[in-house]
């Protein structure tokens, strides 16, 4: 007889891994696909900082800067604390000069 999954008892790093699949999910469209995750998974998701708050990311599109989350750092240890994205951005000297320079 074959066992069926244990949705509810994931690993740390499945959650990882189940987070990742539900932001590219939301980020293409598919509200409903990563709710569905959220739930079949049992997932908590983590309390992010709103990136479309920020002015340095919004200075950032406005120049047309690509950037990237590499990751987050956590502010506090209890399950609402905020997770601040690591964000990077890679440009041409010149034109970040220039976005320093001239905002």
């Amino acid at each position: 007889m074959e066992e069926l999954y244990d949705y509810g008892s994931i690993s740390e790093d499945h959650k990882k891994l189940i987070l990742e699949v539900m932001d590219l999910a939301k980020k293409t469209g598919n509200e409903f696909f990563a709710e569905f995750l959220k739930h079949k998974f049992e997932i908590v998701e983590p309390n992010r900082y709103d990136l479309s708050q920020s002015n340095f990311i919004k200075a950032c599109e406005k120049h047309k800067f690509p950037y990237n989350i590499q990751g987050y750092v956590k502010e506090g240890n209890n399950p609402d604390a905020v997770h601040y994205p690591i964000v990077s951005i890679t440009e041409d000297i010149r034109k970040l000069e220039e976005f320093i320079n001239n905002p």
